[in-house]
């Protein structure tokens, strides 16, 4: 395992598990992200939401499912686009 590669386990996962705690609270949003992801439907339960040190990741499966997730994905935005607003001025003012 590269160096690069732990911290993009340790990101992926607590994105995961995010993903899995806010489904109640942000159902649509939340499904999505666990989507964009790659998360297999089966593993988003409660029991999922545990977390997987990098040793215990399969690098060749989430790889296949980080790239599969993308090419869906790819072409349909962010997650949270950015909403514009009169009130909110779109560069910051010092």
């Amino acid at each position: 395992m590269s160096d690069t590669t732990v911290p993009v386990l340790y990101v992926y996962e607590a994105l995961r598990i995010a993903g899995i705690l806010l489904q109640p609270v942000m159902p649509v949003k939340a499904v999505e992200l666990l989507d964009r992801l790659g998360v297999d439907p089966t593993e988003r339960g409660w029991k999922d939401a545990v977390f997987k040190h990098p040793g215990e990741v399969d690098i060749g499966k989430l790889q296949s499912q980080l790239e599969g997730a993308m090419k869906e994905w790819k072409s349909k935005g962010h997650l949270f686009p950015r909403v514009n607003s009169p009130s909110i001025p779109d560069t910051p003012t010092s």
